[in-house]
């Protein structure tokens, strides 16, 4: 979502375009600042699409986003391809808010704190 962190993780330049994915929701995450993807009915997701991701690129942001994020297909909205989110996985379901994530206050008060790290 934020071209700051993006830029920080991976080494590739790309194309960026705003995109939104149906049935999810972002949720606050116990002792966490950053949110956590889960299946939600009737909810919608606004987010960034970056195109045509290097493999290289994609293992850093595997790498970024470890063991607690599984990376799958979505379907964007409105488009007749799919693309990649990171799903917030079952195993730890257990720390998931239900919440949602306040980008507004991330950007706030934790996004120049969480460049940092």
């Amino acid at each position: 979502m934020y071209p700051q962190v993006w830029q920080r993780v991976v080494d590739g330049r790309y194309e960026r375009q705003h995109a939104t994915v149906r049935g999810y929701q972002r949720y606050a995450l116990r002792h966490a600042s950053y949110p956590g993807l889960r299946p939600a009915l009737g909810a919608a997701v606004a987010g960034v699409l970056y195109l045509d991701v290097g493999a290289r690129d994609l293992h850093q942001l595997d790498a970024f986003e470890g063991e607690e994020y599984e990376r799958i297909a979505v379907a964007r909205d409105g488009a007749t391809y799919t693309a990649s989110a990171y799903l917030y996985r079952d195993a730890f379901a257990h720390r998931v808010l239900e919440t949602v994530w306040d980008a507004a206050f991330f950007e706030a008060y934790h996004l120049p704190r969480f460049l940092t790290r």
